[in-house]
């Protein structure tokens, strides 16, 4: 079967289509100077779980928790992109626990039955993080509502409909400077979480992670001013398999 689905869904907005679109030209020039065919353009698929669409994947970024939960044993790591957050190491990231700007409660313990907005449950930014806090903090939710996405996630704290949630520091940074949401200026960060590995670039089972590597990282390192800060992109690095699989279930 023909591998023809490239995809780049993790930090996509509406308002970032054409960027990443861009980016992928530029991966796919330089994987071509290491001798391979590339997908001329993307596709919006997702992978989360093994299934007959994996055999189609070319490339694709997926988030740590379903790399670690589901796929670890049905891809290739290839490297991790480095998105610069502050207080993390490189290729590193972690979430921003939000809540409304006049909740006057200050601490996560003081949130014992808050409603979450979570994006997905196989979102490690999203779901995992704000349960673990929970569960660390000894506090419940009162009530967990999916909302689909970081994004809808702002959407629903700001507007009531929900108390808190867990925005990636990615996530919330090109929400704010590049989807210009003005639900943002409705809330209030209470506590960042700890630093996990960011998410990983990944290819097939079984193919060779160094040209795919070798490409990306060249692509990155021939984004314009422009390209770089609009998806916030800085360098890829090698993070092992074992790290994601050291995170905290």
């Amino acid at each position: 079967m023909k591998r023809r689905i490239a995809s780049l869904p993790m930090y996509i907005l509406p308002e970032t289509i054409d960027d990443h679109e861009r980016y992928w030209s530029l991966i796919r020039h330089h994987l071509g100077n290491e001798g391979l065919d590339a997908p001329e353009k993307l596709d919006p698929t997702e992978f989360t779980r093994p299934g007959p669409t994996l055999d189609e994947l070319y490339f694709t970024q997926i988030c740590g928790l379903p790399y670690r939960r589901n796929l670890a044993g049905h891809v290739t790591l290839i490297g991790t992109p480095d998105y610069g957050v502050f207080g993390s190491k490189p290729g590193y990231y972690r979430s921003a626990i939000v809540a409304h700007r006049d909740d006057r409660r200050n601490r996560i313990d003081e949130f014992d039955g808050a409603i979450l907005a979570y994006n997905n449950k196989l979102s490690q930014s999203g779901y995992a993080v704000p349960t673990g806090i929970a569960r660390n903090h000894g506090i419940t939710f009162g009530g967990q509502m999916h909302s689909g996405s970081h994004r809808q996630s702002i959407r629903m704290v700001a507007s009531g409909q929900a108390d808190i949630a867990a925005i990636d520091a990615v996530s919330l940074d090109l929400i704010a400077r590049i989807g210009s949401d003005p639900d943002m200026g409705q809330l209030r960060i209470i506590f960042w979480s700890e630093p996990t590995p960011g998410l990983p670039y990944v290819t097939w089972k079984n193919a060779d992670p160094d040209p795919f590597f070798h490409a990306v990282r060249s692509a990155i390192r021939d984004l314009s001013v422009d390209l770089r800060y609009r998806l916030r992109l800085f360098d890829l690095v090698p993070i092992p398999s074992s790290e994601y699989h050291s995170v905290a279930p």
